[in-house]
C-alpha cells in the first residue's frame, strides 16, 4: 500500500514538472513570435531580409521608414568578419546581403516626397554600404547609380555623386563616369555630379582623358581642372603649368593658378614658375606670381623682390607686393617697408595690406623699428603685426608701450594693448592701467581689461580691479570683478 501510494505521488510530481517545462518553453517561443510580429509591423526585420541574414551591427532604414524619421542613423558597426578579401566567402556573403538594401536606398532615393534630410540620411547610409563592399559593386549596381545620377533632380545629384565618389579607387566605376560625360554634353547638373565623383574616387587613371578634354572648349572647363587637381599624380600637374600658355578663360586660369598654389610644391615645378617669370607677357606673369606666393624658397622672393623693381604692369605689382607679404621674410619685410615710406599711393595701400600677413617673429621686430618713421595706416599694420605675435619681444614691448599706447589712431593704441596682453608679464601692467585711466573710448579700456585678464597674474589682476570703476554698467563691472579676483585666488 505504501509503495503504491508512492509511486501514485512520484508520477503527480513528474507530470507537474514536464507541464511547468512545456510552459517555460512555450512562452519563450511566444516571446519569440511576438518580437518577430513587432519587427513585421514596423517595417520587416532589417528591410525584409531574415533577421539571421542581416549583419550583427548594421542598422537598415526603408524609405517608408525614414518618412517617419527613422532615416537618421547612426554610424554603423564594421564586423570584423568584413575586413576579409573582397573575394573571400565572406565577403560574397556580405555583399549579397548588401546588395539587396543597396538597391532599396537607391531606389528610395528619388522619391520625391523625401526630404533633404532624410534623402541625406540614406546617402550616407548608401556611402557606407559601399565603403563595406570594399569600394566594389556589381555592374548592375553601378548602372543603376549612374542612371540615378542622370534622371535625379538637381538638388538630390550632391547626395548621389557622394555616393559614387565613396566608390575609392574603383576604375571601372570611373571609366562608367568618363563615358557618362561624353554622352551628357549639355547636362550641367549630372556633368557637376560627375566630377564631384571623380574627384574623390582616387582614381589616376583618369587623369589624361580629363587633360585631352581641356582642348575641347568646354564650358565645365574649370570644373575639369579642379578634378584633375584632386586625382593627378604629381608628374602629371605640369601638364596644368603648361596650359597657362594657351588662351583661357579667366575661370579656368583662375583654378590652374588655385590647384598649383595648392599642389605645386613638387620638386622642380616651383623652380620652372619662377624661371618663366622673365620673358612671360603681363597675363602669364599674373598667374606665375599668384602661384609663386605659395614657395617657401628665399631665392624666389628674391626674384619677386627684383621684378618688382622694374614691374610697370600695375596689376602684377600688386600680386608681387602681397607676394611679398606672404613670404614674411624680413628682406620682404624691409621692402615692403620701404614702399610704405617711399612708395607710390597705390603701392603703398599695396604694402600696408601685405604687411598684415606677415607672422614671422623676425620680420615684425624690424618693422617695429621703422614705427616711429610711418604715416597713420602704416602705423596701424606694424602695431597690427605686433599685437598677433605670441609673446611679443622685448623691443617690440618696448615700441608698444611708449609709442603705441600713446599714438594719436585709436586703432594703433588697441593694438599696442593688445600686444602688452600678448607679452603676458607684470612689466606692462602700470601702462596698461595709465592707458584705462586716460581712455575716453569703450573700445579702449574694455581691450585693456582684456590685455590684463590675458596677462593672468595677481598683479595684473589687483590692478585691474583699482580701475574698473571707468566700466558704467554695474553687471559687467561685477563680472570682471569676479573673473579678476578668481585671478587673484588661484594665483595663492
Amino acid at each position: 500500500m505504501n509503495r503504491n501510494l508512492l509511486l501514485v505521488v512520484m508520477t503527480l510530481f513528474g507530470a507537474i514538472a514536464v507541464g511547468g517545462l512545456l510552459l517555460v518553453t512555450g512562452g519563450k517561443e511566444d516571446t519569440r513570435t511576438a518580437r518577430a510580429d513587432r519587427d513585421a509591423d514596423k517595417g520587416g526585420a532589417r528591410g525584409g531580409m531574415p533577421a539571421k541574414d542581416v549583419p550583427k551591427g548594421i542598422q537598415h532604414v526603408t524609405p517608408e521608414q525614414a518618412r517617419r524619421g527613422a532615416g537618421k542613423v547612426p554610424p554603423m558597426i564594421v564586423e570584423p568578419g568584413l575586413r576579409e578579401p573582397f573575394d573571400s566567402p565572406e565577403m560574397i556573403e556580405a555583399r549579397e546581403r548588401y546588395a539587396g538594401r543597396i538597391e532599396e536606398l537607391v531606389e528610395g532615393m528619388t522619391d520625391g516626397k523625401l526630404r533633404p534630410d532624410e534623402r541625406m540620411a540614406m546617402a550616407r547610409e548608401l556611402q557606407e554600404l559601399l565603403r563595406k563592399m570594399g569600394h566594389r559593386v556589381t555592374p548592375a549596381v553601378r548602372e543603376r547609380l549612374l542612371q540615378m545620377l542622370g534622371s535625379a533632380q538637381p538638388a538630390w545629384k550632391d547626395a548621389i555623386a557622394g555616393a559614387i565618389g565613396s566608390l575609392d579607387g574603383d576604375t571601372d566605376t570611373a571609366k562608367a563616369l568618363l563615358e557618362m560625360l561624353r554622352n551628357t554634353p549639355d547636362d550641367v547638373h549630372t556633368r557637376r555630379g560627375i566630377y564631384s565623383a571623380l574627384g574623390m574616387m582616387n582614381v589616376p587613371e583618369v587623369t589624361p582623358a580629363l587633360l585631352a578634354m581641356l582642348g575641347e572648349g568646354l564650358q565645365d572647363e574649370p570644373l575639369i581642372i579642379r578634378t584633375i587637381g584632386q586625382v593627378a599624380r604629381p608628374d602629371e600637374l605640369e601638364q596644368l603649368f603648361l596650359r597657362l600658355d594657351k588662351p583661357l578663360i579667366p575661370a579656368s586660369r583662375t583654378e590652374i593658378e588655385r590647384v598649383l598654389q595648392e599642389r605645386g610644391r613638387i620638386p622642380g615645378l616651383m623652380e620652372k614658375v619662377a624661371t618663366g617669370l622673365d620673358g612671360a607677357d603681363p597675363q602669364k606673369r599674373r598667374s606665375l606670381l599668384r602661384i609663386l606666393q605659395a614657395s617657401n624658397e628665399p631665392k624666389h622672393a628674391e626674384m619677386v623682390r627684383e621684378l618688382l623693381k622694374t614691374e610697370s604692369d600695375s596689376e602684377s605689382r600688386a600680386i608681387a607686393i602681397q607676394a611679398l607679404g606672404k613670404f614674411g621674410d624680413v628682406d620682404s619685410g624691409k621692402m615692403l617697408l620701404d614702399i610704405v615710406q617711399t612708395g607710390s599711393p597705390e603701392d603703398q595701400n599695396r604694402a600696408i595690406n601685405a604687411i598684415h600677413s606677415i607672422k614671422e617673429r623676425d620680420t615684425v621686430a624690424m618693422l617695429a623699428e621703422g614705427f616711429g618713421g610711418l604715416g597713420t595706416e602704416g602705423r596701424v599694420a606694424v602695431m597690427g603685426a605686433v599685437s598677433r605675435i605670441p609673446a611679443p619681444t622685448e623691443e617690440m614691448t618696448k615700441v608698444a608701450q611708449e609709442r603705441g599706447l600713446q599714438d594719436a589712431e585709436l586703432r594703433v593704441r588697441t593694438s599696442a594693448a593688445r600686444a602688452l596682453g600678448q607679452r603676458g608679464r607684470d612689466d606692462g601692467v602700470e601702462a596698461l592701467v595709465a592707458y584705462i585711466e586716460r581712455s575716453g573710448h569703450r573700445s579702449e579700456w574694455s581691450t585693456a581689461f582684456v590685455a590684463l585678464e590675458r596677462i593672468h597674474t595677481a598683479k595684473a589682476a589687483a590692478a585691474a580691479i583699482r580701475v574698473l570703476r571707468v566700466v558704467p554698467n554695474d553687471r559687467e563691472r561685477a563680472r570682471l570683478e569676479e573673473r579678476f579676483r578668481k585671478i587673484i585666488d588661484e594665483s595663492r
